[in-house]
């Protein structure tokens, strides 16, 4: 970072030298501030995905202990008659500022390269909600429940983001531009991965029935019995982030006003597109242990758990979003 701010330093001394060369520089600063837009979160589905993945095998091994001949993952959720999982994300926000530079060329009058970089603060909060139902017959009794929960999480990350713009000014007169631009945007995290998981609650509703010899009902459990409603309280886990660079795309436009011949104000609209998602590594049974104590359940955690504590890697989300912006810039 160090380096990147010498560099803008430089071309800043650079732009004064060589003004009277029809180059010129400009520097300023920006603050944004904005809400996703377009598909930009698979969260809780990314990271239930990858948990299952991780913790495949054992789940393996307590349903073979229960009895149930497992072979593949596909045989697992034969174990649910239906399971499904819906996740909207319902906000997706980000804030932070920029210093910016720029260089204008009179050779092209208009066009302008804008070097920038700046910090972000990237968040999603989603709601989710899911249900599947499970069936089981021994020799002495039989069942059936129905399970729905509900809850909701958020995810954030820091960033260091550093877009290399192009744009084109075009004069309205009386001190009025209005400039497209766009161009690639380098985001580096920093920090950790924040995962908030909210206040739950689960149902179980079904049936529970005794059986004879004949496999005849001889009797049930009652509605008080067999129906429950679980909350859990929220928790929250810190995960390592895995990803170096995260290359993106910046589209925008934006209008400024010139009070003289060295200070512009400029509002813009750009759209931010990273292309790949924020990856996190989480230690199971850390995880385990943390969630446990901050929802007040115990913590189990025997050998064959043991046997498959490992990190695991998810995708978090893919920031895409509509960002505003404010910039003051000094021509020189």
């Amino acid at each position: 970072m160090k380096k990147l701010i010498a560099s803008l330093l430089a071309i800043g001394a650079a732009g004064l030298l060589s003004a009277q060369e029809g180059v010129h520089f400009a520097i300023g600063a920006r603050g944004n501030f904005g809400f996703g837009l377009g598909s930009s979160t698979n969260v809780a589905e990314n990271y239930a995905l990858s948990l299952y993945d991780a913790q495949w095998d054992s789940w393996v091994d307590q349903a073979k202990a229960n009895g149930y001949a497992i072979g593949t993952k596909q045989d697992l959720d034969l174990l649910w008659d239906d399971t499904n999982l819906s996740v909207k994300p319902f906000q997706s926000f980000l804030a932070g500022g920029a210093l910016v530079g720029r260089i204008s060329f009179d050779s092209v009058p208009g066009l302008y390269i804008q070097p920038e970089i700046g910090f972000s603060h990237n968040q999603v909060k989603y709601t989710y909600s899911w249900e599947y139902s499970k069936d089981k017959r021994t020799a002495t009794y039989k069942y059936h429940y129905d399970y729905e929960a509900e809850g909701d999480g958020s995810m954030s990350y820091s960033s260091i983001d550093i877009p290399i713009l192009a744009g084109y000014d075009v004069e309205l007169g009386h001190g009025m531009v209005v400039s497209p631009y766009g161009g690639l945007n380098l985001s580096i995290p920093i920090g950790k991965v924040s995962w908030t998981d909210g206040a739950s609650t689960q149902t179980r509703t079904g049936t529970y029935n005794y059986l004879d010899a004949s496999g005849n009902v001889t009797g049930s459990r009652s509605a008080d019995q067999i129906n429950q409603t679980t909350k859990t309280n929220s928790s929250s886990i810190d995960s390592k982030i895995t990803n170096g660079v995260i290359p993106g795309l910046i589209l925008g436009t934006g209008f400024g006003y010139k009070f003289d011949d060295h200070n512009m104000i400029f509002g813009d609209l750009r759209y931010l597109l990273d292309f790949i998602a924020v990856k996190g590594e989480t230690d199971l049974k850390e995880a385990t242990r943390k969630s446990a104590k901050e929802t007040g359940t115990s913590f189990n955690w025997d050998a064959d758990d043991e046997k498959y504590n490992e990190d695991f890697r998810f995708d978090t989300f893919t920031r895409r979003a509509l960002t505003f912006g404010i910039s003051y810039y000094y021509f020189f």
